[in-house]
Parts: C-alpha cells; structure tokens; sequence
C-alpha cells in the first residue's frame, strides 16, 4: 500500500506540474512578426536590411531573474550588425513601439529598469527583523537579478565598423487588449501581430 500510495502520489505530482506548466504557456501573449516588402521574417524574427545596417528584431519574453519584470515591461531581443568601414550609433531614441492606436512607448534605459526591479519587496533586506541566512539568500537574488539584467541588455552608444551589438531593449507594457504592435528602427516599421 505505501510503495503504490507514493508512486501514485509521484505521478499525480508530476501531472499537476504539466498541468500548470500548460496553464502559464497558454497565459502567455506571443506576437509574431508580420511579412511585409523589404522584411526578412524566419519564425519569429524579422530581419531589416537599410543599406549596411542589418536588424534583427524578436519579441521575446522575459524568463529569468527577475520573473516579475515581465509584469512591469515589454520586452524585445534586438541585434544591430554593423557592415560599413564606419562606426554606427545607436540610441534609445532610434527604436520605438506603436501599438495599434499608435500610441508610442520609448525604450527604458536599462538602468532605470534595474532600480524599478531592486525595489521589489522580494528584495528588501530588514537587517533587524530577518535571520543572516535570510539576508544572504536575499543579497544573492539581488546579485543574480543585477546580473541578468545588465548582462543581456542592449548596450547602447556605438557599434565599430564590421561589428555588431544585441541584447534585450525595454519598453513599457503593453496593454494585455492590444492585438498589434509596431516595432521602430530608425523610422522603419515593422509589425507584429498577437497570437495568443
């Protein structure tokens, strides 16, 4: 009876974690980029080509530490290559988001992104009230989340010739109701539909 009682027990378990595995997947809002003249799209990448620049643009989902900056942002994997004898300079100001109304979000420094997620209350740290191993375990989840952030961020300023930068950009988040997207790169749209 116990061996059969935890084996049992061992697959309802591993069917509750499938279960809810399902249930965030099918939460999630994916949009997928649209083709259109000029636009390179592979799954869920597009690819732009402006003279010697190539973009390449995906919506993608935050998964990492910290989990909750998926409820603040908007979140898009970016590379920029570089193919001239010249540097090439990005800013925040050469990207932006329409969503189907046009209205615009611009990109959020990475920074700023950091100091909203370090504010977590996950992440305060009560010297008086809270055991040294609780604190520890805090201080380490701090580090992992500056970590994350700042490792896969889009590193803005110039790109030397013949090279190229990628990493994630920030905007806002979006309204759970918007059914399209418009993605700007240097006053190129690219658009990107909803499909969950």
């Amino acid at each position: 009876m116990n061996k059969s009682f935890k084996r049992y027990s061992r697959q309802f378990l591993c069917c509750l974690y499938i279960a809810i595995a399902l249930l965030f997947t099918a939460c999630a809002t994916k949009f997928l980029p649209v083709q259109a003249p000029g636009l390179i799209v592979s799954d869920d990448i597009a690819i732009y080509k402006e003279n010697d620049i190539v973009l390449t643009v995906a919506e993608q989902m935050w998964v990492k530490e910290p989990q909750y900056l998926s409820d603040h942002y908007s979140t898009f994997w970016v590379k920029v290559q570089n193919n001239t004898d010249t540097a090439y300079k990005i800013s925040p100001s050469s990207f932006a988001l329409l969503d189907e109304d046009r209205n615009q979000v611009d990109v959020q420094d990475y920074e700023y992104v950091l100091d909203i997620m370090m504010q977590n209350e996950e992440l305060y740290i009560d010297r008086f009230l809270m055991s040294a191993q609780t604190q520890q375990q805090i201080l380490q989840k701090r580090a992992l989340v500056q970590r994350n952030i700042m490792l896969d961020s889009f590193a803005f300023g110039e790109i030397l010739p013949r090279a190229s930068k990628q990493g994630v950009i920030y905007f806002p988040k979006v309204k759970g109701s918007v059914k399209q997207l418009i993605f700007v790169f240097n006053n190129k749209e690219i658009t990107f539909q909803r499909i969950k």
